[in-house]
């Protein structure tokens, strides 16, 4: 979630995104006076929603007088739930750990957007250990997580799917 708050000459803004920040939007304006920039990277696994969001952004910037730009942008990626590696990871995890792992899509994965726009046919995940914050001050790793993550990145080498 974004909070943004800034006053310009006689008017408070507040702007309210629920929606994860998804690439590039750039937003010029002056803060008492003061000439300031800010700049956003926007990130979705659907490119349209990506596409509207940015719009939606810069009409709020452009009716409070900021000079916007969109610009640079990056390929979404949604992953294939009928993936052979998501299958063969799948059976490597059941078999280290016991237990069927949690699968979900998120928007992380940002290099799956862009390798997936050169090589569609691709059969890729995105995984690795447990991050909280991330993309803040706060950003950390769950430590015991990188040895899970290891274990399980060694075992589904050992197990990749054949062509």
């Amino acid at each position: 979630m974004l909070f943004l708050s800034f006053l310009l000459p006689a008017v408070k803004l507040q702007l309210l995104f629920r929606v994860p920040l998804f690439a590039g939007a750039c937003f010029s304006f002056q803060l008492l006076f003061l000439p300031l920039q800010l700049q956003c990277l926007l990130r979705s696994s659907v490119n349209t929603e990506k596409a509207a969001l940015g719009e939606a952004i810069a009409a709020v910037f452009s009716l409070a007088g900021a000079k916007v730009q969109l610009s640079g942008s990056y390929d979404g990626w949604n992953p294939d739930m009928d993936s052979p590696i998501l299958k063969a990871m799948t059976a490597s995890y059941k078999a280290l750990y016991g237990k069927q792992p949690a699968v979900t899509a998120i928007h992380a994965g940002l290099e799956c957007g862009i390798i997936g726009s050169k090589y569609p046919k691709m059969d890729m995940i995105s995984f690795g250990p447990t991050i909280c914050y991330p993309h803040s001050p706060d950003e950390k790793v769950e430590i015991a997580s990188v040895g899970k993550f290891y274990e399980f990145m060694v075992d589904t080498l050992r197990n990749i799917p054949k062509k």
